[in-house]
Parts: C-alpha cells; sequence; structure tokens
C-alpha cells in the first residue's frame, strides 16, 4: 500500500511539474502574411467528415480550410469560431467590401478585446466563402460555428449553464472525498477524489476555460495525453482499493509503476518529438490499463456487488466516451448523440453513483467493525473467566511493574484488540492509560509527548475503534 501511495504522489507532481513546463514552452506561431502566397488557387479537396468544407497543403505543409456561411449571414455582423480546443491557433482570411483580408483574433467591431473561451472573429461578409489556415493541425478536429451575434450569444449562454451545473456537482463531489478521507483515512476517497479532479481538468480543458482564465495565451496540445495518463493510472489505483483487490493482485504495486513510468515516458517523448508512434504506444497502454481492471472486476462479478456495480457504471461512461472519441474524428450523423454534453451528463451520473457507492460501502466497512467489536468484547470475556485463575496466581508477579506499563491480562487483551483493529504501538499505548483513566495531559507527561499529539491519537482510536467517548473506549475492556 505505501509503495502505490509514494508512487500516486511522485505521478502527481510530476504531472504538475510537467504541466509548467508545457505552459513555459509554448508559443504563439503566426502565419506569413497573405500575400506571400495565393490561398485561393490551392487544390482544395473535399473533407469527407465535414459536409461543405474543403482541404489542402501549401507549399510550406500548412493546411488550409476552405468553407462557407449561409446566404442570409451576408453583409451581417457575425461571430465566427472554432470550438475545439485541439486548434486554437488558426487565422481566418474572409470578404469583407469585396477584399479577401486576415482577420483580427479576438477583437469586436469595435477595437475591443474580447475575452472567450475560444479564438472569435468579428466581421461584416460581404462574401459567402471563407479561408482558414489550421497550420499543421488536423482539419477533423474543426468545429466551426458561425452565427448573428445575439444568436451565438444566447446558445453559449445554455452551455456555460449546462456545464457549469457539471462543474459544481464534480467540485462538490471532490471536497466531500476529501472530507471523508481525513475523517475515515480510507484510501478509496483520496483516490476517488484524485480521479474526480483529473476528470474535471479534462471538461475544463475541452471547454476552453484555461484558454479563457490565461487571458487567451494558454494553448497546450499536449494537455490531454498528460491528462487522460493521469486518469488511468488513477481509475486503475481507485479500483484496486475500492473492490479491495490486494489478494486478487499481489503484484499491482509493481503494476502501476510500470504503467505510469510507461506512459510519463510516452507522453514526455511525444510532447517533445510530436511523433505519432509514441502517442500510440500511449494509448494502448491507457486502454490496457483499465482494460486489466475491468477484466478483475468481471472475475467477481458474480459474489462481490460493488463489482457489479462499478462495471456498470464505469461501463457507461467508457462506451460513452467511445462514442464521442469517434464522433468527434468521424462525424457520423448517427453518432451526434455522443456529443461532448452526453460525455458530461454519463460522468454526473458515474459521479454520484461512484459518490453513493463510497459511502454505502464505507457504512458497511463501520458496521463490520461494530460486530467485530461486539465479538472481541465476548472472546475477551470469555477469556478472563479461563484465565482469572492464572491471573491471580502472577498477581504478585504483575504487582512489581511499574504504574505505566499493563499488566498481563490488560496486555493480552490489548495486542487482541491491536491486531483486529490495526492500531499502531502508539495508539496501543493511549489506549492503555485511556483503560487506567489518565487525562490527556497525564498521558502525555507519561509518554512525553505534548497533549495536541495525545489528542490526536486519540481521535484516530474513535475513527477505528467506532466510538465516540472515553467511557465507550474503556467498556472495550472486560
Amino acid at each position: 500500500m505505501n509503495t502505490i501511495w509514494e508512487y500516486l504522489s511522485f505521478a502527481v507532481h510530476t504531472f504538475l511539474l510537467a504541466i509548467f513546463v508545457l505552459l513555459s514552452s509554448a508559443s504563439d506561431s503566426r502565419a506569413g502574411s497573405m500575400d506571400s502566397l495565393n490561398i485561393t488557387q490551392l487544390s482544395y479537396q473535399p473533407l469527407n467528415t465535414h459536409s461543405g468544407l474543403y482541404h489542402a497543403q501549401d507549399s510550406s505543409g500548412d493546411t488550409w480550410v476552405r468553407g462557407h456561411i449561409a446566404d442570409s449571414l451576408l453583409h451581417h455582423i457575425v461571430l465566427f469560431q472554432n470550438r475545439s480546443i485541439h486548434i486554437m491557433d488558426y487565422d481566418l482570411y474572409a470578404y469583407e467590401d469585396g477584399q479577401l483580408i486576415r482577420l483580427k483574433k479576438n477583437v469586436d467591431r469595435n477595437g475591443l478585446q474580447v475575452k472567450t473561451r475560444y479564438p472569435v472573429y468579428y466581421y461584416i461578409p460581404s462574401a459567402t466563402e471563407y479561408y482558414i489556415n489550421i497550420r499543421k493541425s488536423d482539419p477533423h478536429e474543426l468545429q466551426l460555428f458561425t452565427n448573428e451575434i445575439g444568436r451565438f450569444g444566447q446558445s453559449a449562454s445554455l452551455i456555460i449553464l449546462y456545464f457549469s451545473m457539471y462543474y459544481g456537482l464534480a467540485i462538490m463531489v471532490i471536497l466531500f472525498n476529501v472530507v471523508f478521507y481525513l475523517i475515515f483515512t480510507d484510501l478509496r476517497f483520496i483516490t476517488y477524489a484524485l480521479l474526480q479532479l483529473s476528470i474535471f481538468l479534462t471538461f475544463f480543458y475541452e471547454d476552453g476555460m484555461l484558454y479563457y482564465f490565461s487571458n487567451q495565451e494558454w494553448i497546450l496540445p499536449y494537455f490531454s495525453i498528460w491528462n487522460t495518463s493521469a486518469s488511468c493510472v488513477l481509475a486503475a489505483i481507485f479500483t484496486y482499493y475500492f473492490l479491495d483487490l490486494k489478494q486478487h493482485i499481489p503484484f499491482f504495486g509493481k503494476l502501476i509503476t510500470i504503467a505510469g513510468i510507461s506512459l510519463l515516458a510516452t507522453a514526455s517523448l511525444y510532447s517533445y518529438s510530436d511523433w505519432w508512434g509514441f502517442n500510440l504506444i500511449s494509448l494502448l497502454i491507457r486502454f490496457a490499463l483499465p482494460a486489466f481492471c475491468f477484466y478483475q472486476a468481471s472475475k467477481l462479478f458474480k459474489t462481490n456487488p460493488y463489482a457489479r456495480f462499478l462495471l456498470i457504471n464505469f461501463g457507461l461512461l467508457v462506451f460513452v466516451g467511445i462514442g464521442y472519441a469517434l464522433y468527434r474524428r468521424y462525424d457520423l450523423n448517427f453518432l451526434s448523440i455522443f456529443n461532448i454534453h452526453t460525455l458530461r451528463l454519463a460522468s454526473a451520473i458515474e459521479i454520484v453513483a461512484i459518490s453513493f457507492a463510497l459511502i454505502f460501502k464505507v457504512r458497511t466497512i463501520r458496521e463490520e467493525n461494530a460486530r467485530y467489536k461486539t465479538e472481541l468484547r465476548h472472546y475477551l470475556s470469555l477469556l478472563r473467566l479461563d484465565k482469572e485463575l492464572e491471573y491471580e496466581k502472577n498477581k504478585q508477579e504483575t504487582s512489581t511493574y511499574t504504574r505505566s506499563a499493563p499488566t498481563d491480562r490488560d496486555q493480552f487483551m490489548l495486542e487482541e484488540i491491536q491486531t483486529q483493529f490495526q492500531l499502531t504501538e502508539r495508539e496501543v499505548e493511549v489506549l492503555h492509560h485511556i483503560w487506567k483513566g489518565d487525562s490527556n495531559k497525564e498521558i502525555a507527561e507519561k509518554l512525553c509527548i505534548s497533549v495536541h499529539t495525545v489528542k490526536y491519537h486519540v481521535g484516530k482510536l474513535y475513527v477505528k475503534l467506532d466510538v465516540s467517548t472515553r467511557s465507550e473506549v474503556r467498556s472495550l475492556k472486560p
């Protein structure tokens, strides 16, 4: 467990460092002026995945896309935007007053700077044809929207309202899981909180919020490969803890370490070389890791209700995620239901369902602990009766012990409770003194620690023994 937790901490710090490096090295490249090439004379071919769009390459290897706007928008102030975070650095050329010009980005008709989630262009078209220079980007990633300012604003407001509800839910669940972890010290909660944080950042990035809050400066072309890698590792670790797979996968620590290092290496190499082979290797690992966990969960499908629950909820999210990836890549009409909003809805359903499952599981564990505690009390009571005679014979010997040392009988019971509830040595010492009726100050003096430290250990004892008062702790001593 310690190995897994140490790797998780290392992975989080490395991920944040990599993001910092990417932000530091991000550049805002610009193409040459329109006069340096005749964009209208390029050999344009239909873009099969987007009806009405045509693409071509110039002599420098840049990709150009030609499109058309509706006739009804001519001679009106329109707003043009590509709502894909994967193509943020592009230039728009359009006809104004009969001339093909390169338009200014993120500047309205009054010359004022506009703050948006994606780059935006305002202009009054005099012809329906326009051209986009997307550099070396994949034209299949384009998600173009053009409309009058008023109508565009209405649709954007609805979209913001929709995903703001998801953000509120995700933040609430992340905070609740952090609080539950601090209360129960259960790794299920903290790993799920980190997993949801990673998924939250994915949507935050895809929605253009990083671009928006960075004053339109952060263009992170490799963010997805880093963040999805972190999500896959966290999903595997959460599955391991949630389904208690320690007995089923004793080598999980080594597996997750190898997978994490491999993802870290391929993401780094792809970020600096941009070679598709590293991206493919990373993609295979990102699919293989959750697939392995799904396989382990399927083996417990009949015997473990939590395995069934996890497979159904994560399976729904994976199914919608695959549909979304296919739709974004191929733009097929029958896949239009798998848009970003459907993926967000599936994620929200998974968040609520898994959160309730976690709470129910911890409740079940607490009930089991209570039952074990009752059984332990009964066992210790019987043992006391059986050993009473032996304790009396050793009374003279035990009386020579110091006041702070436990008797043979107490020592035996402390060892049993330590094993049953996984207490640390310090917690056992504090428990012994509570049984003797010592106050926190007296315990601090005898153990040579601060009163604050004593209170901390007492709180940990309350959680592990599932009690809330000192009298309940003393009642464990038969």
